[in-house]
Parts: C-alpha cells; sequence; structure tokens
C-alpha cells in the first residue's frame, strides 16, 4: 500500500506533503479525507470545491458537491477542513488515466464512476483495460457492427508484417480517430501486435467474484475468432442491432447450416464456451453465472493470420458444489438445463422430473434464474457437444 501511494506521488495522502497548499485558493476542485473514528484505515473522500483562502491556522473552507467515495450522506454542505486532509482533483472524465493531472485513489475510482454514468463502461489505464461491471445487458456495445469497427480500425495505419500482410497499429486509429476503450480493442491490438512481431501475445482476464471474467473472456474469444476467420479481415455479419439475430434464431441457424457435421474451427472455439459454462459455471450469492474453475484458454493461428485450433485447460474446479449447495446459491448449470430442456422422450428414458424431485437441486431452493432460460441453454450445450 505504501508503495502504491508513492508511486502516485501520495504521501500519505495528504496535500502538505506534496508542497501545493498554495494552489488551493476558491474554486478548485478538491478531494476531502474523512478519517472515521470505526474505520480508521478505511477513509471517505468526498468531491468538494474550495470556498474560501487558507487560513493561518491551515485550515480552510470547502462546499461539498458528491456523496463520497464510498458513499456517504452525514456530510454539512460547507465544512471546514484541515489542509492536510485535501486532495486536487481532476476537473473532468478521461478514457485513458494515466493522462490523469492528479493521480490517487479517490480521483480513480471517481473517474471510473463517471465514465460509468456516461455510459462508458471501459477505462484504459496505459495498456490495461478496466472494465465495470454494468450487470445488465448493453448490446449496443457489442453487436457485429461495433466488432467490424473496431477489426478495421488499424488497418488503416499500414504496419506490414513479416510475411508482407498489412497489419494493424498499436494506436489503433479509425479514420484518423482514436477508438474509445473496449474489450475488442485490446483483443485486436494483441491479435496485430502477434502478425506484426511473429511472436505469442498472452492476455490476462482478472478480477473478483461478479465482475465479468467470464463474459469478457467470451467477448474476447469472439472477436480473436471473427479476425482469424478471414486471415484478418472482418467476418460479414449483420452490421447493426436491429438485424443481428436472437439467441435463439441464431442456435436455429447454426442447427440450419448442418454444423454438426462440419464445424469451422472459428465456431469450434466459440462453442467451447457453452459447454464449459454448463458444466463448471454456477449461481453464487454474488454471481448468477460464475465460473466455479480456472481456465487457460491456448488460440493458435497461423503466419497469416488464420484461426487454427485451439486448446482450454481448465484447473481448480469447486467439486464440492456437486454434493453440497448453500442456500440461495445452485449447482453447475447442466443438471437445471437437463430438467429444463429434455424432450419428452428423454425424461422417459432417464427417469426425469423437475429440478425440485431431486435432493441434490432442492437443497438451497433456487432452482430458476431470470437471466438464465435453461431450456434453451440445453439446447445449446447439446448442439456445442455435437459441434465439438
Amino acid at each position: 500500500k505504501d508503495d502504491y501511494r508513492n508511486l502516485l506521488g501520495v504521501r500519505e495522502g495528504l496535500v502538505a506533503g506534496m508542497g501545493i497548499p498554495e494552489l488551493l485558493v476558491p474554486g478548485t476542485l478538491v478531494w476531502y479525507r474523512q478519517q472515521l473514528k470505526n474505520q480508521p484505515d478505511s477513509p471517505v473522500y468526498h468531491r468538494a470545491r474550495v470556498v474560501s483562502n487558507v487560513n493561518e491556522d491551515g485550515t480552510l473552507c470547502v462546499s461539498i458537491l458528491s456523496r463520497g467515495v464510498p458513499p456517504q450522506h452525514d456530510m454539512e454542505e460547507v465544512i471546514k477542513a484541515n489542509v492536510e486532509a485535501l486532495l486536487l482533483a481532476n476537473d473532468g472524465s478521461v478514457a485513458d488515466m494515466t493522462t490523469l493531472t492528479h493521480l490517487h485513489e479517490p480521483g480513480v475510482v471517481w473517474n471510473l464512476e463517471a465514465r460509468y454514468t456516461q455510459g462508458d463502461i471501459y477505462t484504459n489505464t496505459g495498456s490495461i483495460l478496466i472494465a465495470v461491471n454494468p450487470f445488465r445487458p448493453i448490446p449496443r456495445l457489442f453487436t457485429p457492427d461495433v466488432l467490424a469497427h473496431y477489426s478495421r480500425g488499424a488497418a488503416n495505419a499500414g504496419i506490414t508484417t513479416a510475411k508482407g500482410h498489412k497489419s494493424r497499429s498499436p494506436q489503433q486509429h479509425l479514420g484518423g480517430e482514436d477508438l474509445r476503450p473496449h474489450v475488442y480493442n485490446m483483443a485486436c491490438k494483441a491479435y496485430h501486435q502477434m502478425l506484426r512481431d511473429g511472436s505469442g501475445q498472452a492476455i490476462l482476464i482478472t478480477g473478483e467474484s461478479g465482475a465479468g471474467k467470464t463474459e469478457t473472456s467470451k467477448l474476447i474469444m469472439r472477436c480473436l475468432a471473427n479476425l482469424g476467420g478471414q486471415g484478418g479481415a472482418p467476418v460479414d455479419g449483420p452490421r447493426t442491432l436491429a438485424d443481428a439475430p436472437t439467441a435463439e434464431q441464431q442456435l436455429q441457424q447454426q442447427q440450419q447450416q448442418g454444423c454438426e457435421v462440419h464445424c469451422s474451427v472459428e465456431q469450434k472455439v466459440l462453442e467451447s464456451n457453452p459447454l464449459l459454462e454448463a458444466f463448471g459455471n454456477a449461481k453464487t450469492l454474488r454471481n448468477d453465472n460464475s465460473s466455479r474453475f480456472g481456465k487457460y484458454v491456448e488460440i493458435g493461428f497461423s503466419s497469416f493470420g488464420r484461426l487454427e485450433g485451439a486448446a482450454v485447460r481448465t484447473y481448480l474446479l469447486e467439486r464440492s458444489r456437486v454434493v453440497h449447495v448453500a442456500p440461495g446459491e445452485r449447482t453447475f448449470h447442466a443438471f437445471y438445463q437437463l430438467c429444463a430442456g429434455a424432450t419428452e422422450v428423454e425424461r422417459t428414458k432417464w427417469h426425469l422430473g423437475s429440478a425440485s424431485d431431486f435432493l441434490l437441486l432442492n437443497q438451497s431452493g433456487c432452482y430458476q434464474l431470470p437471466s438464465m432460460d435453461d431450456a434453451l441453454e440445453y439446447k445449446r450445450t447439446r448442439h456445442a457437444m455435437t459441434s465439438v
């Protein structure tokens, strides 16, 4: 923690140690640090504006502008504060936090929150992409048209690979304009860096439970499969959200195309996700689709950027969930999918009933999820078994 503070240039979080009390003039945006008696190691920061000059005793008056980080509501509108309890604040949010003028903990958190309220769930920190889970679908961010937008973006930069193929600039320009932070942008950078340097690339996806790691990994795999499906050219598809098929329509289209007989490599790579989720994901108290295992995915490409294959290694599966489920949670999705989606013939053959009929599933009292159609997911899982 001390190293982190030193890295940010904030010693003990005090502006006095930074030698800038003279900058605290009326109108200056600041963060006021409130020290809670019951939480001495967890101060609360409030965004405020200086409304008076600094007094001889090192105090001044500030007007509280925001609810604080973390939220607090027991503050006066105008308060008297010590200079040592203030940090300079940034005027507005930025897409890349390495460009923040004042870089410290409350400034970072506020920047993420400000962008989130504007509908921007992605923010860069140099080469790192931070994603704030919206806990709701935002289809407009992930339409095929958006994917093609990022896929084409850096091709205009004109970097040539060792094989003479045009790769994409790390700057990811499109029509002379920088692309907004996005998970597709991260995947495209890794793909074209691989082509340019002729070496493997690694993308690490990390975060606490419910942060969105599973969905992010699926989005990256979708983007890489798209790029590798045509040797780096965007795959044709619906251009807007209105043109995009629903999940059930996509499944019907895949079945009609005879994927059981022959599936492309990129289709097989994407079809591995429903299988992994069915037998490795479950509902927890914090997350309806929590991965109860670790996953390491290797995707192989030719020297021309064509997708050639993939390998998935799993580890640390939470096997105890098979025999015991905590209240309010579920065991692995596959059991509920089978009970909800099996045909009448399968129900008779396998003596299936509803999920509540089985001791394995009725321990927690949770059978259905509002965010998941188990019957449709069962069809996806069965289709994936045939495809992969």
